[in-house]
């Protein structure tokens, strides 16, 4: 069930994913687009994100992002990345219709929800096998990690890290 959640918003979130809710909304600048509550929400958490941090989150750095070569998965680069800094437009202009879940994304807008959307994800999949019963869970999704109730030992959660350049793996 938690695979099958983490799919679900996978094949709703990614940019890399050409039928994708993100991948819709950026493909129809100017226009609205109908989304899940799920991700209205989450459009709507990273605008105020944006404002929150006066600019320093921003969720419109797709074409930044592109611009400096990260436009496929990190596995499928076979370049170096790295370019000229382009300046991400910001989201100031996005509209956000609550009663029909539409967004409508400015011309020249496109999100990327990456981290945030992996954050949601693992939040809400442990969430949800918490209120499935499990006594308690460790969700990982390539570096967001979310941990609720019960530790599998005494010790508590432990997680191992890894220390590039360090000899030995720490462990907190």
């Amino acid at each position: 069930r938690a695979e099958a959640a983490v799919r679900d918003r996978e094949d709703r979130w990614s940019r890399f994913r050409p039928g994708s809710e993100v991948s819709r909304l950026n493909a129809a600048p100017g226009r609205p687009v109908i989304v899940s509550a799920d991700t209205w929400t989450l459009v709507a958490l990273a605008v105020e994100a944006w404002h929150a941090t006066s600019g320093t989150f921003d969720p419109t750095v797709l074409v930044s992002l592109e611009a400096a070569g990260y436009d496929r998965s990190f596995e499928l680069i076979d370049r170096p990345l790295g370019a000229a800094p382009v300046p991400a437009p910001g989201p100031a202009g996005i509209e956000l219709h609550a009663t029909s879940s539409a967004v409508v994304l400015p011309p020249g807008v496109r999100l990327d929800l990456g981290g945030l959307a992996k954050g949601a994800t693992a939040d809400a999949v442990a969430d949800e096998l918490m209120a499935a019963g499990v006594s308690g869970c460790c969700v990982n999704l390539g570096g967001d990690l979310r941990v609720r109730g019960q530790a599998p030992s005494p010790a508590g959660w432990v997680v191992a890290l890894d220390c590039p350049g360090a000899p030995d793996t720490r462990r907190v």
